[in-house]
């Protein structure tokens, strides 16, 4: 009988074949190559199910007659017996004793398979060919976002760029805040699938959505994105509020959506029952988490500081609620730098005259202009590059940047453009990474650094955001630093506001 073993370790092996049952102990054979020992593993009767072989299944057999290993093809799966197609048309009904499936492991000499005279036929290798040319065409056209591939939905440019920039992320922790209408609903459930497709371990998802949005959630995750042999076994769809159910899977799940967050958090300013501190004594365990809600942070800085605490507890703390406002209240004429497709468009409400953004992907501000105008924010939208920025001196009052300044080429021009463009008291917001204090960490993120930029958009590991800021001529006014969840070469956080220190312009110099 074939089986193949659960778990991290024993799925990686494949497909092997149960050769002895003691006790609770199974043993099994994995088949490497003809004339190789066979690989032995043993597991618990429950870490191992049964499999049948999908038809054209490629399997090996050892024909005793002429003393030689032929190759073949599964016609049908009887479990203790197969019906094998073999070439020239012969065809043997075999046990499964005399079957052979190679395991999961590649191949790493070919001389065995060689020197049993083991190829394949012309037909096979120019149909998988004609195949494999046709899924890179398809990945490419996906970003490689396989998920895109194999999912029933239409998604809208702003989707997809939402979609890649959660799954380029090493640290899958996000809120999506779009607008209502804007298929939040849509990217959570490709996110999920995805997760599905990576599985190499048991997974469990776990959801939690409003009463009402039950079955929404279960027809979709079914119809949408073929989720259904899941649901109820590695995916779960609770009601916010069945804290009875959700209990008991906080400490198992390895992804954690929730729909309408803020339903949490209002719980908990309520004083109702709410399971919100249990949930944020989880989240650091939890692998992957999404928080979907439309709720805008201003005049709602306390329920979005305790969404965002379930994101990353170091870098919003719930007593910081103070620094969190200061933080959101970008006024009057906004300049943000890297606005890429617009993601932070969103954050920004009626204390905002106009929001420029600046960036040097012109798709990217097509994607922009689109989130802006859905959002109902005023954005002037500009092709440019930091380091020569197309506004008046002394011409806005506040400059966002977020994971932006890694990437620019020359940040002390580009730091100094800011400080030209920001009126007197005007303020730069800044959320970025860079270089780590821990000496070991920083001399790996220098030696990375050089292969990294070119293989990320020209990403920097190794800036000292501080310096740098202060070098172009900026008081830092409030500075958090920590490391988010995820690898701490890429991870280590510079958070704060920053004014310049000379705030006085005469013609195109800046003076004291």
């Amino acid at each position: 009988m074939f089986v193949q073993a659960r778990g991290s370790e024993g799925a990686a092996l494949g497909i092997g074949k149960l050769v002895d049952r003691a006790g609770g102990l199974c043993t099994v054979e994995y088949f490497d190559a003809p004339t190789s020992e066979p690989v032995i593993r043993q597991f618990e009767t429950n870490q191992i199910q049964a499999v049948p072989l999908p038809e054209q299944t490629r399997v090996y057999h050892y024909n005793e007659m002429p003393g030689a290993w032929e190759i073949g093809r599964i016609l049908d799966d009887q479990g203790n017996s197969q019906l094998v197609q073999f070439p020239n048309r012969v065809t043997k009904h075999l046990k499964a004793s005399g079957v052979f499936v190679r395991w999961a492991r590649q191949i790493i000499d070919p001389t065995p398979f060689l020197a049993n005279k083991i190829n394949e036929s012309p037909r096979f290798s120019d149909g998988r060919s004609a195949l494999i040319r046709s899924q890179m065409n398809q990945r490419a056209a996906s970003m490689g976002m396989s998920v895109l591939l194999t999912s029933a939905i239409e998604l809208e440019a702003h989707q997809i760029e939402v979609v890649r920039r959660v799954l380029q992320d090493p640290v899958q922790r996000y809120l999506l805040a779009d607008e209502v209408g804007l298929g939040k609903t849509i990217e959570a459930g490709i996110l999920i699938r995805q997760r599905v497709l990576d599985a190499i371990e048991d997974f469990a998802i776990l959801v939690l959505v409003p009463e009402p949005l039950i079955a929404q959630w279960r027809s979709e995750l079914s119809s949408k994105f073929f989720l259904e042999h899941y649901l109820d076994k590695n995916i779960r769809v609770l009601a916010l509020g069945d804290n009875d159910r959700i209990r008991p899977l906080l400490g198992k799940a390895t992804m954690l959506v929730i729909d309408e967050a803020h339903h949490l958090t209002e719980a908990r300013s309520t004083g109702s029952q709410s399971i919100y501190g249990e949930i944020a004594a989880a989240t650091p365990g939890i692998e992957r988490i999404l928080l979907l809600s439309a709720t805008p942070a201003l005049h709602n800085e306390r329920g979005f500081l305790e969404m965002l605490h379930l994101l990353d507890p170091k870098t919003y703390p719930l007593d910081g609620e103070a620094a969190f406002r200061g933080k959101i209240e970008a006024r009057g004429r906004v300049l943000e730098i890297g606005v890429g497709s617009g993601l932070n468009l969103t954050l920004y409400e009626e204390q905002v005259e106009v929001v420029f953004g600046l960036d040097p992907s012109e798709r990217l501000l097509s994607m922009a202009q689109r989130r802006a105008a859905e959002a109902g924010v005023a954005a002037d939208l500009i092709l440019g590059s930091a380091t020569n920025i197309p506004l008046e001196n002394a011409s806005v009052d506040t400059v966002v940047m977020t994971w932006t300044l890694c990437s620019i080429f020359d940040p002390l021009s580009a730091l100094s453009e800011m400080g030209r463009v920001l009126k007197p008291g005007g303020a730069l917001l800044f959320v970025e990474h860079g270089l780590s204090p821990e000496p070991a960490i920083e001399r790996w993120q220098h030696r990375l650094t050089p292969l990294w930029r070119h293989i990320s958009g020209g990403c920097h590991l190794d800036r000292k955001v501080d310096d740098l800021i202060r070098a172009a001529g900026f008081e830092i006014l409030e500075l958090r630093n920590e490391y988010a969840r995820g690898p701490r070469l890429m991870t280590y956080m510079y958070e704060g506001q920053a004014r310049p220190a000379v705030s006085v312009w005469r013609g195109d110099e800046r003076v004291p």
